[in-house]
């Protein structure tokens, strides 16, 4: 462990390298102190000289150098040359959107404090100005021809907006929230995205003839709900329904019916719901759902709907219809401490029991672990299991997923419908084996099995099977 004067002296030792541009240098000699993991600064620095190092074809110290910051999230979150150094490795790394919103911290505040305490000002603020431009340059946008479509057809079938919630800077995409006071005939605040259609989502190519590359966001929100509030229990809404909308352009992917937005923690601080569902739109007419734009386009409206942990189970087992069908009587008014509809379909032993359920696992789930991979010909269609494959995982994989290690296939899925990853999900191996109990007496055989479904109830071997079986406990 170094002394304070020994890590001043390494410190001006690297400034010096990273002015003559000798990174390897000042990695090595960062490196070679041993504390460049533990001590903050030391990680700062290396950081920078990693983000330095990289290119299209090293992209590995692109990572290294986020991984090395994100040790330090914590602390680093309120020092505004943590933020500056992660937005410069964001933005190596073609995460733009991203990097403005970390830049924003610094400089999109009225407050200057944060900015005053960086030690390249200068430099800081360029970038900043840099990204700025380069996102209103690029920012899509609507036309105007198109933004009054939405803005009509929200008008029609919503209300016309009594507030609206503008986004002065683009990033990628300008996200407004039109706000619909309740009325006597809609007794609650309706939320409606203006922006996020702007961007064509990257749909699977068998949509294509559905036109769902563009979509709006809408959430309803009770009556007591506070539209013009900075208080986190009022204003999450706001910050989560924008961050959603950007989504499919940060990530290059799509959100459609039936799609789960979740980072693993209750998505407001008043309530134990853990993720966002997409669902069509309740209490409007079929029309609304659809937004007809010039040249033969149209805007998709979807209803976020926050559900509870054993709720996205069931759905991730049965599909967003079947959890639908739990539902009749609750609101599609967000209430943070409603009803879960599946708090009592859990075995307690890890794996989600629904209703009507055989329980196929009873005293395996320790040894088998207790999800699969499955097409979705098999989990929402209800098509029997024609190929299966139990891959191997270490042990540090199969305990950080609980999976079973198996893959299984319907036979009928085309090599388009096998590319979007979409098609495949993580679901109960329990539920699995309630859709197609032929699969149960083959579970427990090794990793590197892979069968073949022949007539009836049978499967057969196709591939060679490791001598040693594996076991996962």
């Amino acid at each position: 462990m170094m002394d304070s004067k020994e890590k001043e002296k390494l410190i001006e030792k690297v400034n010096a390298l990273i002015a003559k541009e000798e990174y390897e240098e000042a990695a090595d000699a960062l490196v070679c102190s041993g504390d460049c993991r533990e001590d903050y600064e030391l990680s700062c620095l290396l950081a920078a000289v990693f983000n330095s190092m990289g290119d299209e074809k090293t992209e590995r110290f692109f990572t290294a150098a986020e991984a090395l910051l994100m040790r330090h999230y914590d602390r680093g979150k309120d020092d505004p040359n943590w933020v500056y150094i992660f937005a410069r490795v964001l933005y190596s790394q073609g995460r733009n959107i991203q990097a403005m919103e970390f830049m924003d911290s610094i400089f999109g505040s009225k407050d200057e404090s944060m900015a005053l305490r960086l030690n390249n000002y200068d430099e800081a603020k360029d970038f900043y100005e840099t990204l700025y431009y380069m996102q209103v340059e690029n920012a899509q946008l609507y036309s105007e021809e198109q933004k009054n479509a939405v803005t009509a057809h929200i008008e029609k079938y919503f209300g016309k907006p009594d507030f609206y919630k503008a986004e002065t800077s683009p990033n990628g995409i300008k996200v407004g929230i039109a706000v619909v006071y309740p009325t006597p005939e809609r007794d609650f605040y309706t939320l409606v995205t203006v922006g996020m259609g702007a961007h064509r989502m990257k749909t699977p190519p068998e949509l294509k003839t559905e036109q769902l590359e563009r979509a709006e966001l809408v959430m309803y929100m009770p009556p007591d709900w506070k539209p013009r509030s900075r208080d986190i229990r009022h204003s999450w809404i706001i910050k989560e329904m924008r961050r959603i909308a950007r989504l499919p352009l940060e990530n290059d992917t799509w959100l459609g019916y039936g799609h789960l937005v979740s980072d693993g923690s209750p998505v407001a601080p008043n309530t134990e719901q853990e993720a966002i569902l997409l669902i069509s739109l309740q209490d409007t007419p079929d029309a609304a759902l659809r937004c007809p734009l010039p040249k033969g386009e149209s805007v998709v409206f979807y209803q976020l709907f926050p559900i509870y942990k054993q709720e996205m189970d069931y759905k991730l087992a049965r599909g967003a219809a079947a959890l639908i069908d739990l539902m009749p009587h609750i609101s599609a008014v967000y209430d943070p401490e409603r009803e879960n509809v599946c708090k009592d379909m859990e075995s307690g032993a890890g794996s989600p029991l629904l209703v009507g359920e055989t329980n196929y696992l009873v005293g395996k789930l320790k040894k088998l672990g207790v999800s699969c991979a499955v097409s979705r010909k098999i989990s929402r269609e209800g098509e029997r299991v024609g190929f299966m494959k139990r891959f191997l995982m270490d042990d540090s994989e199969l305990s950080q997923m609980n999976t079973s290690g198996w893959l299984m296939l319907s036979g009928s899925e085309s090599r388009e419908y096998l590319a979007d990853p979409f098609n495949i999900e993580i679901a109960s191996l329990n539920t699995i084996c309630n859709i197609d109990p032929a699969i149960v007496k083959y579970l427990d055989m090794p990793y590197g099995t892979d069968l073949t479904r022949c007539e009836g109830d049978g499967f057969v071997q196709t591939m060679h099977v490791p001598p040693k079986e594996k076991i996962y406990s």
